[in-house]
């Protein structure tokens, strides 16, 4: 029994599950206090509307301190397992402070280190995955683990409006702490990616490199613009044994040997990327304008219809369901080999990401020109569902776009499949991008919301949505190379 037990967290659903609950934590955090945030400031601590969008803000300056500098310090040891107890430790004792905090900048603070703690298991969470699947089974885990992610950042204010309803601050607070430390035992028992693959390898569940297939398309795209072509049988094999020699030996291979230290893609190589700044780019607009819309609503809910937080919640669970659905259902859609041959195996999933991002924001619009709550949370339904098909593919196409840069080094000789990469930092990029939104669109959305009204603020988030999702997308499905 206790074999049965230890053996099932050293399995590929274990971890996708771990990464799973990692984000719906992570992004419940993030949420919990949404629909409480002006009984909170207002109410209780008598500060101006005007810096609600702040607060929110300061969890995007978090993730911008914790995302970048973990992630460096997890590729260049290659721990994971470690890095992510600590995050996880320093979420629980920040949301004890959220509850604790009597006065405005106390609240900040701790708000601040959520932020830094999400950033870490963020980041290093969606690397575990690159560490175990190959490129074209990323779709599938990824929109797992993006479920997570969408059902704790639309549910959170639901979970968040009806425990400050019955128990206050400091229930949130207790929650988010609770929820915390369970995580931090999950990711104990699973073990750290290096171990893993060698489990998995040694019981033959260990997903080989195949590239996939397509009626007209024989180069998968890499780095740089460069091609590498895997339809070579000579390319394939020489990628594999050089894999199975550096996992074996735990180094390197160089000019036939295996040493210890070998390139590393950084930063510098991943913002030469047109593809992954593309996306980036759009996680900014797209991800910023939902956030926004996260600050505006409990406001307008409140002043315009009279809702309590407790309703207020109610109201969220419809972006929360039809995103995990929207999401989900183009996981595997995407996976599908239809789309492989009709787009290219990695170029599908910017197809996607321009269709529902560009839906989402024509849905925002919308929502500024309903009349009634009903009408409004019909609407929302919508937003979530596109925004949720529309941003799976983002973070597996950042996830696949790495692991090719990372293939292409082991099969040229260069490094390992692990030492090569930059999983955690690809990820810790896009939680820059995650943060640049969340710290500076709800702030201009409550600026706006204040000044303008409601109508204004959907207006102008739904066209920034729709433009900006065409013309970064739109440019690499029109003009970049490779498949």
């Amino acid at each position: 029994m206790t074999n049965k037990f230890t053996n099932y967290f050293a399995t590929k659903p274990a971890l996708v599950s771990l990464v799973a609950l990692s984000l719906l934590i992570d992004s419940i955090i993030y949420g919990i206090i949404t629909p409480a945030i002006p009984t909170i400031l207002q109410d209780e601590m008598k500060a101006s509307t005007r810096v609600n969008g702040l607060l929110l803000g300061f969890y995007g300056l978090g993730v911008l301190i914790g995302a970048p500098s973990i992630s460096y310090l997890s590729d260049k040891s290659g721990k994971r397992k470690l890095y992510m107890i600590l995050g996880f430790l320093l979420l629980g004792v920040s949301s004890l402070g959220i509850g604790l905090s009597k006065k405005v900048y106390q609240i900040f603070l701790a708000r601040l280190a959520t932020g830094i703690a999400s950033g870490i298991t963020w980041s290093l969470g969606l690397a575990c995955l690159i560490d175990i699947y190959p490129p074209h089974k990323l779709d599938s885990p990824i929109s797992m683990a993006y479920s997570g992610f969408t059902l704790g950042m639309m549910g959170g204010p639901f979970i968040g409006g009806i425990m400050y309803h019955h128990f206050g601050k400091m229930g949130i607070s207790y929650l988010m702490f609770g929820i915390s430390m369970l995580n931090m035992v999950f990711r104990v028992l699973v073990p750290d990616s290096q171990q893993l693959r060698l489990t998995l390898k040694e019981s033959g569940k260990l997903d080989p490199y195949k590239p996939i297939e397509t009626q007209s398309v024989d180069l998968e795209y890499t780095e740089n613009n460069i091609e590498l072509d895997l339809s070579n049988p000579n390319t394939t094999q020489n990628y594999e044994d050089k894999r199975e020699c550096v996992e074996e030996k735990g180094g390197v291979e160089e000019n036939g040997d295996v040493v210890l230290e070998s390139p590393k893609i950084s930063f510098f190589d991943l913002l030469k990327e047109p593809r992954i700044m593309a996306a980036c780019v759009v996680t900014i607009i797209v991800c910023g304008g939902v956030s926004g819309l996260e600050v505006i609503l409990p406001i307008y809910f409140s002043d315009k219809f009279g809702l309590n937080a407790e309703k207020i919640g109610y109201t969220f669970i419809s972006l929360s369901m039809s995103s995990v659905i929207g999401g989900l259902i183009f996981g595997r859609v995407t996976e599908m080999e239809m789309m492989t041959k009709r787009f290219g195996p990695n170029k599908k999933r910017y197809f996607v990401i321009l269709a529902g991002n560009f839906l989402t924001g024509v849905f925002t619009m919308v929502l500024g020109l309903t009349k009634s709550v009903a009408s409004s949370v019909v609407v929302m339904g919508f937003i979530g569902f596109c925004f949720g098909f529309g941003n799976v593919p983002v973070m597996a196409a950042l996830g696949s776009h790495i692991s090719l840069m990372s293939e292409k080094r082991v099969a040229e000789g260069m490094t390992s499949s692990g030492g090569g990469g930059a999983n955690s930092q690809v990820y810790s990029l896009y939680n820059i991008a995650y943060s640049i939104a969340f710290l500076l669109v709800p702030i201009i959305s409550s600026i706006i919301y204040k000044s303008s009204g409601f109508l204004a603020v959907n207006m102008i988030l739904g066209s920034t949505m729709v433009v900006g999702t065409v013309l970064s997308i739109g440019s690499v499905v029109l003009f970049s190379k490779g498949s």
